[in-house]
């Protein structure tokens, strides 16, 4: 599990969210993958919501893109990522990037990937 530091909590708060619920899903998602350790700290956040807010954001924040990867992108190789250090067991990949098994399931169907078992 991983636990989100008070000032990650309040940068996500004081963010307008031109993207509403998805765009702020996407970003929880991708920190909880992402993250470097057990706790989400300032440094895991994205630029866009580590600066003050002043106006709409750039289209590149909001697009969330790094480099040619989108974050599905970077979503799915985290996701590849864990399944080849669990080797293959998808309920020890989920508890390692911090989702459930369900979660995981649904990404990889989403990605067109079946999954028997």
């Amino acid at each position: 599990m991983v636990s989100v530091a008070p000032e990650v909590m309040r940068a996500l708060q004081r963010y307008e969210w031109p993207g509403n619920v998805r765009q702020l899903r996407n970003v929880v998602e991708r920190l909880v993958v992402l993250a470097k350790g057990d706790r989400i700290t300032l440094r895991d956040l994205p630029d866009f919501l580590r600066e003050p807010v002043c106006g709409p954001p750039a289209a590149e924040a909001v697009a969330e893109t790094e480099g040619d990867l989108t974050i599905r992108g970077l979503e799915m190789r985290a996701i590849r990522d864990a399944l080849q250090k669990c080797g293959g067991n998808k309920s020890r990949a989920a508890r390692e990037l911090g989702i459930s098994r369900k979660t995981l399931y649904k990404r990889l169907h989403d990605e067109g990937i079946v999954c028997i078992g």
